[in-house]
């Protein structure tokens, strides 16, 4: 024979690998076929919350995955990895098999406000994932404590103006929505006032009915009870549209700051790669869970908005998102290291 040594054995491993190849190909047709997608879900789905038990975030992926657990007939298994202002569990969605068994549950903080926080992220949110829907939106309320004499958003800003650099704002933290809504409205209105952050909401809202800060721009649950007592008065709302908490209220916008929407939202995404059709399946299954009005009260019984949209309007909400924020922190100077 005229062939070198070997040659036979290489070319029943060339072949061999042709085969693997070939069936790799294969099975990646059956996973983005109809029959496929139809036959989906057949084992427990992981939603993953970048958030500690008891957060916003959870609270509503749990009543949302109890819902849709018995649409789909399979388990969501809500899995909390928080830290690191939800970089630690939106990294391990980000690597995750796109085959539509984990999820990530994920908020504007993770997904928009963090790109510009952080000097480096370890994932994209263009990228490395494929948006499903949104679910809610959360705006904040400016409140004050009965110590500083105003009740209209118009007499803040002018005893704010009265008392340039005097006025403190408290916050949750370094770039939270806390911290940016602050910072814009501020910005916004022309007025001089100190950012303070804390470490968590129970101090600072303890300083604030306390009068050691003037004002804050926080989410509804947290700050009910005091607002319940009669220790802190709403001024206004910082969404695009009046909340039912409080009909009677402005909004930041209607209160003499033409532009001002700072809110938090919630959705549902994918590791990027997942099928189209698994993609609009769970986007179904989260519609038809919108519709159940106990949801709905409970979503607006926490300041919130139910939101759905179809996956692409959801990846063109946050390619807005991600153009508005980039001014909103740098007005802000937040940096998180």
């Amino acid at each position: 024979m005229n062939s070198k040594p070997g040659l036979g054995v290489r070319a029943e491993k060339f072949i061999s690998i042709n085969k693997m190849l070939i069936l790799f190909f294969a099975i990646g047709a059956a996973a983005s076929s109809p029959s496929f997608a139809a036959a989906y879900p057949e084992r427990p789905i992981r939603l993953i919350v970048a958030y500690a038990p008891d957060t916003n975030a959870d609270h509503t992926a749990r009543k949302l995955s109890t819902r849709i657990s018995a649409i789909l007939g399979q388990q969501f298994v809500v899995d909390n990895r928080s830290g690191a202002g939800g970089i630690i569990g939106t990294e391990l969605a980000s690597k995750s098999p796109a085959d539509g068994y984990t999820l990530l549950f994920g908020t504007a903080q993770a997904m928009v406000t963090n790109v510009y926080l952080y000097r480096s992220l370890p994932y994209d949110p263009v990228k490395h994932f494929s948006p499903i829907t949104r679910v809610g939106t959360h705006p904040h309320f400016i409140v004050v404590p009965l110590s500083v004499p105003v009740k209209s958003v118009a007499e803040l800003i002018a005893y704010a103006k009265a008392r340039p650099g005097q006025l403190n704002y408290a916050s949750t933290g370094s770039g939270t929505n806390g911290h940016l809504s602050g910072a814009l409205f501020g910005n916004m209105a022309a007025i001089n006032i100190a950012h303070i952050p804390y470490n968590g909401a129970a101090q600072a809202i303890t300083d604030l009915v306390s009068g050691r800060t003037q004002l804050m721009s926080y989410s509804y649950p947290p700050l009910a009870p005091m607002i319940r007592a009669g220790k802190l008065r709403v001024l206004a709302t910082t969404g695009e549209k009046r909340s039912d908490i409080f009909p009677e209220l402005p909004t930041v916008m209607e209160a003499g700051v033409p532009g001002f929407v700072i809110t938090g939202w919630e959705g549902v995404f994918a590791p990027a790669g997942a099928p189209r059709e698994i993609i609009m399946k769970i986007q179904g299954a989260v519609a038809e869970t919108l519709k159940d009005p106990d949801l709905i009260a409970d979503i607006k019984s926490d300041g919130g908005e139910p939101a759905l949209n179809t996956p692409d309007a959801f990846a063109a909400f946050i390619r807005s998102e991600l153009v508005r924020y980039r001014k909103i922190v740098e007005i802000s100077g937040a940096k998180v290291e």
